[in-house]
């Protein structure tokens, strides 16, 4: 029931994202389909995953995290979705991290989407664009982008319903975090975009498994810190 209940409370958001995200890819497909199939692939992966998803993801998954508010109870909140939260034999703990994987599901979903796409326009524009290679810098969008959407809850949990101060500290960790981007060619090792644009593995081939698992570890301790604050809030 209460899977259900959060897919039911999220789906808009979801299929929001996914319809918002898809026309913007064709649009980046079109405008590389006038390269040559020699920087094709390059302009693709530039585009695309560096620049659009990079720009765009922490805009997602904070949309899609702040769906907690429509059905976890916070202080302040008025509603029948919180008190049908509270009726349920669940723990706060599992409710907070059953949201939590319903959404960063939903997220490698919108993610791997545009894989087949990708591949399927570069094709119909007489280019192309490995298909396993599509899927690979989705997974790693997905999983190294997992930070984002636990930094989400955290900042929901500690600000509640304050909507706007929540968008500004996931605006600014955003900004700071494409400025290497700015000033170098490439982003450093440790950039969290680093590994979810997929840089080594565009320039070496090589998967970054450090970094992935990295940003995954980031992921479940900040993670871990919005469920005890949220597990000691008073309603």
């Amino acid at each position: 029931m209460l899977w259900r209940k959060i897919w039911w409370d999220t789906r808009w958001f979801f299929l929001l994202a996914l319809g918002g995200t898809i026309p913007v890819c064709v649009l980046v497909l079109g405008l590389a389909g006038n390269a040559a199939q020699a920087d094709h692939q390059r302009m693709v992966w530039v585009m695309w995953f560096r620049w659009v998803m990079t720009i765009y993801w922490h805009l997602i998954a904070l949309m899609m995290a702040i769906t907690i508010l429509r059905s976890f109870p916070f202080e302040g909140q008025q509603g029948a979705s919180g008190l049908f939260t509270l009726s349920l034999p669940i723990t706060r703990r599992k409710t907070i991290l059953s949201h939590c994987a319903v959404i960063m599901m939903g997220m490698t979903l919108i993610s791997l989407a545009h894989a087949p796409v990708i591949s399927a326009i570069s094709g119909f524009n007489g280019r192309w664009f490995p298909i396993m290679d599509a899927f690979l810098y989705s997974l790693f969008m997905g999983i190294g982008g997992m930070a984002f959407v636990s930094f989400s809850y955290l900042l929901i949990v500690i600000l509640k319903n304050n909507t706007w101060a929540i968008i500004g500290p996931v605006m600014a960790a955003n900004a700071l975090l494409h400025w290497p981007q700015w000033v170098i060619e490439e982003y450093p090792w440790w950039n969290i975009f680093h590994v979810m644009s997929g840089e080594s593995y565009f320039h070496h081939g090589e998967i970054p498994w450090i970094g992935l698992l990295a940003s995954f570890a980031v992921s479940v301790l900040i993670m871990f810190a919005a469920v005890r604050i949220y597990e000691r809030r008073d309603f």
